[in-house]
């Protein structure tokens, strides 16, 4: 079942069964379908390639989101313009990319 839900600037997202669902706008990229931002997604669209969330992992800040998974990795998607999403470009990301991998962060996809 969904054990968490939270809300951003044009996206909603749940937990449910330790996968992540994501709907709204799109504006940025922030559903994390890999489809074109820009769509709206009007009913809960799962996230591309993130199994294992922990509860309570999902965190929506204005137009990106980031999740724990498996309790040592963070994965984020949506708007990096002001380098939010920890990956060092400025870009629109429309699937979760990997920032943190065993509690070790990446600089520039470069550990």
């Amino acid at each position: 079942g969904v054990t968490q839900i939270a809300g951003g600037d044009d996206v909603s997202c749940a937990i449910a069964d330790g996968s992540a669902l994501c709907w709204g706008g799109d504006y940025e990229g922030d559903v994390g379908d890999g489809g074109d931002a820009r769509e709206q997604r009007l009913v809960p669209t799962r996230v591309l390639g993130l199994s294992n969330i922990a509860s309570g992992g999902l965190s929506i800040n204005g137009t990106h989101v980031c999740a724990l998974v498996r309790g040592t990795d963070i994965a984020c998607w949506g708007d990096d313009f002001f380098g939010s999403l920890g990956i060092g470009r400025a870009v629109v990301v429309e699937k979760p990319i990997t920032v943190v991998v065993d509690d070790r962060i990446f600089s520039n996809g470069i550990d």
